[in-house]
């Protein structure tokens, strides 16, 4: 799966004719802001739902398309969706104006990537597949690529080099336009970034053997400064148990994502490293003159056993393009 990928024609898409994006995370946006230049796209509307009770993830959606997308903000539209509300009234406001499009064939292409939600069910259900392009949702895009077949898969555009079935277009970028807005960079050897993983908050791993991998890191760089820049998905709580174990280590909070390092930083570190994270992938891929390392911990740790395939593969695609440790 993770072999060669001869880049395929760019898919047939009409763009005389509307797309429709939709967007619930920073990562999914910057996938956008890279898919209207690739695929030259004139004319589209872009839906950002926000607020499932992750505060986080607001501010870096509302702030980052204010910083890539301020001369087109008329095409952006925010959906606020708390609670129970979920999928209620803003979700039939985006079906009536989806189906208003389509009547009217003002839209050929939708991207998205919230590929399990029952309101993507829905359109996947009505749409022909082949007006469908999936935009990457971090290394959960691996994972779906992997259970894909050919008698039932997306086309995808995505920073990962993945191979295509027969009747399946893959379209991949490396950031480019993203790089565009960096400023000129400098590295520092003295310090370290550990990017932060959700693995408590999102049930995966126990905060005990979270706590006790992360001290068996730090071990290994004990010379170094350490930054630790949390996942948008970590409680302050979980913040706040990291500081006390380790005092010597410094949090970070970003207001966005950890690819724009180069577009707010001057000076940043040269070693970058965390378990399973997206980051540690795109990272790779923007910045060719930072050390990316990986750890895998042992997959017995996980709460949910069903998972350790899908760790596995993550695991065996982070090896095919950056360093990968074992802790003990």
């Amino acid at each position: 799966m993770y072999g060669m990928l001869n880049e395929p024609k760019k898919l047939g898409v009409d763009f005389d004719k509307q797309a429709f994006f939709y967007i619930e995370s920073p990562f999914q946006l910057l996938g956008a802001y890279e898919a209207i230049t690739y695929y030259e796209i004139r004319s589209y509307t872009m839906y950002l739902r926000l607020s499932d009770g992750k505060e986080n993830n607001d501010t870096q959606l509302i702030d980052l398309v204010h910083f890539l997308f301020k001369d087109n903000l008329n095409s952006i539209k925010f959906l606020n969706i708390k609670g129970k509300n979920r999928r209620v009234g803003d979700y039939l406001r985006m079906v009536q104006f989806l189906f208003f499009l389509l009547i009217k064939k003002h839209c050929f292409t939708l991207f998205f990537m919230s590929y399990y939600s029952r309101f993507i069910d829905m359109l996947l259900f009505i749409l022909n597949r082949k007006s469908i392009v999936l935009l990457d949702d971090g290394v959960g895009t691996i994972t779906l690529q992997n259970k894909f077949s050919y008698s039932k898969n997306y086309n995808l555009f995505t920073c990962f080099q993945l191979d295509s079935f027969s009747n399946q277009v893959i379209n991949r970028h490396l950031f480019q336009r993203l790089k565009k807005q960096f400023n000129l960079i400098q590295y520092s050897e003295d310090t370290i970034i550990f990017v932060g993983c959700d693995y408590v908050q999102s049930q995966i791993m126990s905060q005990d053997h979270y706590l006790n991998l992360l001290d068996c890191v730090f071990k290994l760089h004990k010379y170094c400064e350490i930054i630790y820049i949390p996942h948008r998905g970590e409680a302050k709580d979980d913040l706040n148990d990291i500081s006390k174990r380790f005092s010597f280590v410094a949090i970070k909070q970003l207001s966005y994502p950890i690819e724009l390092l180069g577009c707010y930083e001057s000076v940043i570190s040269r070693k970058i490293m965390s378990f399973s994270s997206t980051a540690l992938a795109t990272l790779h891929y923007v910045y060719d003159d930072v050390c990316i390392e990986a750890y895998q911990f042992d997959f017995q740790l996980l709460l949910d056993q069903t998972k350790i395939g899908s760790f596995s593969n993550i695991y065996q695609f982070l090896r095919t393009i950056i360093s990968v440790k074992d802790l003990d």
